[in-house]
């Protein structure tokens, strides 16, 4: 199933520290409204996913030739259901939204 209403807003800034160093950051917000289970609410098994939201973060460093990138996704370790739903047993199945995660990428231009 998927939620009827859905959005993602993002705003970024980069600049100049030197004439060969560049800085950038990234602040992403998603969000998704409540949804049912199933399309039919009479159904035994009918249950609802709650709404939710997560921000990421992004910042980098870049000069010539390289760039180093550090992640922050789910900053404030929201964990709320990305789904739920009833398998063939009646019991709830709720899958997480992505736990909070950092990641630190480096490249290098050859």
């Amino acid at each position: 199933m998927v939620p009827p209403l859905a959005g993602n807003a993002a705003i970024a800034w980069e600049g100049r520290l030197r004439t060969d160093l560049t800085w950038r950051a990234r602040l992403d917000l998603a969000t998704a409204d409540s949804f049912a289970s199933q399309f039919n609410p009479d159904i035994t098994g009918y249950v609802r996913t709650p709404a939710r939201a997560t921000l990421d973060l992004t910042m980098g460093l870049g000069g010539k030739g390289w760039d180093l990138t550090l992640t922050l996704r789910n900053v404030l370790d929201s964990s709320a259901a990305a789904q739920v739903q009833r398998n063939a047993f009646d019991e709830r199945q709720i899958y997480g939204a992505i736990p909070r995660t950092i990641s630190l990428d480096f490249t290098h231009d050859f």
